[in-house]
């Protein structure tokens, strides 16, 4: 069953809440004030029955120039409009700028209804018939049929009413959607329900017992129950004319202007990206222009940023960034529409391309490039370009959030986009990283490496976390390993604990031949159980301690030397015999002292503290005083 969603346009008076009335018996004007001024103020809904099956909604908007930002509401989320111009009056400045926002909408289905014709001659309505036509001639509207009405005669209401059946069978079915959303355009409460919240379902579907989220207040809601166009239902869809009973939420929370969304999505935005087309007598938009933006139900103030120029002229198009003065929700895809912040008159409107941008470079050509494709759906080349952009990894749930598709569909580019050799993939992380940027950083890692060992005597490995903080500070730490990993399985280099080297390293197999490694390897050679510091080998070898603390080190990367604690050398075949010894001893008297071990390997007492505050650390002793007994891993120390 296809929902469909009929919106009414045109100047006050003329006629469009009676014509309503006329089509589906329900007076849409609801409040007193309006009644007693005889205008629209709200939205008004109505129900309108084409068959036994088959049911429209009405969304009926004021025509006061005062109420545009009501009107715009209105029309968001329709299929086709109804525009209403009086034969007495012809085309009015309401009239042109809802035509105005009509356009700039995108809205290309309608139909145009001339009314009060039992005020005027035949010829009149033929005049104004082609006084219209005339205006809407470079408009998307050119071809809208004219049909002459009078809500008080009756005259043109069947022909009017097979109009709107022949163009609801037009309307091309939408692709179902796996997002929800509805902006809410009023809020209520009712006696012994709660919290009502009403709106036109603008995407997807929403079935009793859903949760789904509200922004800007980021608030969970309960489906309670569902009405639509009156009657109680299980589930509403796209283009339904909804009330929705929720619970988890109070009513002065919410109001007109609020977002309703899945539950897996966030819509929080005070920063959007959008293509706009301006209107034929619109002058200019400037940068940094302050306007007003509606967009939803919401109508918010901004500061323009236009990225491509200094200004958008009238009937041009242009990409900019609307740095919103409070937080909405919005969405990729959501129309909106910039009106002038005084006199507030409409300047043009289009759609949001991304609803939660980074801050835009003005002038770039990259981001161009990003906004281009969002505009014209080129999703797969965007998910590659998203990529591109980012000098890090991405989920897919980071894409979707952004595409707003579906995960299937984001996830279906991603594999396309690895066969294409495109992309890098982590299946630990379970993110993906552009191939160009993989090759990019690859060569950064290299070009870092063979720098830094070539630069440092006796040096081949690098710190990692000096590695990340010099190339990659914005990564996580998840994501910094991660890209280790990935670069290892490339053999670019070699993960090593708290290090990394390159995986093909000439400099690591020419250091065992060098002099002054066998320089220092032979002073642990002579006394084989000393711990001693870089300075302390430099004082025996006459080296510099820099040269000795990177021998010390690149010893300790081959798992010949070990670090007992920083800065503190020994050698790890010394380490195990200690420990055969300390469990030796431990058999024997239950306990053991620094003394009993200085003497045992016939070392100094300093060296024994390093051994046996290390194996201490290790669990494999415990001390107590003067004493060290058996600990937990006394007998499950590997090295």
């Amino acid at each position: 069953m296809k929902h469909v969603t009929m919106g009414t346009a045109g100047h006050i008076d003329h006629g469009k809440t009676l014509l309503v009335r006329q089509l589906t018996g329900i007076e849409t004007d609801r409040l007193s004030e309006e009644k007693k001024r005889g205008m629209t103020i709200e939205l008004g809904f109505a129900a309108f029955s084409l068959s036994d099956s088959e049911t429209i909604s009405i969304v009926d908007v004021p025509g006061h120039e005062k109420f545009v930002k009501t009107m715009v509401a209105g029309v968001s989320g329709i299929d086709f409009v109804l525009l209403v111009i009086a034969a007495d009056e012809g085309i009015m400045p309401q009239t042109k700028e809802h035509i105005d926002i009509l356009s700039v909408l995108g809205i290309s289905q309608g139909i145009i209804a001339l009314t009060k014709t039992d005020l005027v001659d035949e010829r009149t309505v033929q005049d104004q018939s082609q006084q219209i036509r005339s205006y809407l001639k470079d408009t998307p509207l050119r071809n809208f049929p004219i049909l002459p009405v009078s809500s008080y005669t009756g005259e043109g209401l069947d022909l009017l009413k097979h109009e709107i059946r022949k163009q609801t069978e037009e309307i091309p079915a939408k692709e179902d959607s796996a997002i929800f959303q509805m902006p809410v355009d009023r809020v209520f409460t009712l006696s012994g329900h709660g919290t009502i919240v009403t709106g036109t379902i603008g995407r997807g579907s929403i079935r009793k017992g859903d949760v789904f989220r509200v922004f800007p207040q980021n608030r969970i809601c309960k489906v309670r129950n569902l009405q639509v166009r009156g009657e109680s239902v299980e589930e509403a869809y796209r283009g339904d004319r909804c009330a929705i009973n929720v619970s988890g939420v109070d009513k002065n929370e919410l109001s007109r202007g609020t977002l309703a969304v899945s539950e897996n999505i966030d819509a929080f935005t005070q920063q959007i990206d959008a293509r706009i087309q301006m209107v034929s007598e619109s002058k200019k938009l400037s940068h940094n222009q302050r306007v007003h933006v509606h967009i939803g139900t919401k109508s918010v103030i901004a500061r323009v940023r236009i990225l491509e120029q200094d200004a958008i002229m009238e009937n041009e198009k242009g990409y900019v960034q609307l740095r919103l003065e409070e937080p909405i929700g919005a969405l990729r895809g959501d129309p909106l529409i910039l009106r002038f912040y005084s006199p507030p008159v409409t300047i043009g409107g289009g759609e949001v391309l991304f609803h939660q941008p980074p801050h835009r470079k003005r002038f770039g050509d990259e981001v161009l490039v990003s906004l281009k494709l969002s505009e014209n759906r080129q999703d797969h080349a965007l998910v590659d370009h998203l990529l591109s952009e980012r000098f890090s990894f991405m989920t897919s749930d980071q894409l979707f959030q952004i595409l707003l598709t579906s995960k299937e569909d984001v996830e279906r580019h991603l594999h396309l986009l690895l066969q294409e050799k495109r992309a890098v993939y982590h299946s630990a992380n379970q993110k993906y990283m552009s191939m160009d940027v993989y090759k990019e950083i690859t060569k950064t890692v290299k070009k870092e490496l063979d720098a830094y060992i070539n630069n440092r005597e006796f040096t081949y490995q690098l710190n990692k976390q000096e590695c990340k903080s010099r190339l990659f500070p914005h990564f996580s730490d998840k994501d910094f390993l991660a890209l280790l990993t990935l670069l290892e399985e490339d053999q670019v280099l070699k993960n090593k604990g708290k290090t990394i080297e390159p995986y093909h390293n000439r400099q690591q197999n020419e250091m065992h031949s060098k002099k002054e490694v066998k320089l220092v390897n032979r002073i642990f050679e002579e006394d084989p159980f000393q711990v001693l510091t870089a300075k302390q080998v430099a004082a025996k070898t006459g080296l510099k301690e820099t040269q000795v603390l990177g021998i010390l080190k690149f010893l300790t990367g081959q798992s010949q030397f070990i670090e007992l604690e920083p800065g503190a050398f020994t050698r790890v075949d010394s380490v195990r015999k200690v420990y055969k010894i300390l469990v030796d001893q431990l058999e024997q008297s239950k306990s053991i002292t620094v003394v009993d071990l200085r003497d045992a390997i016939k070392t100094n007492r300093k060296s024994a503290i390093y051994y046996l505050e290390y194996f201490d650390r290790q669990h494999v002793t415990r001390r107590k005083d003067n004493d060290r007994f058996a600990g937990p891993a006394y007998d499950n120390f590997n090295l």
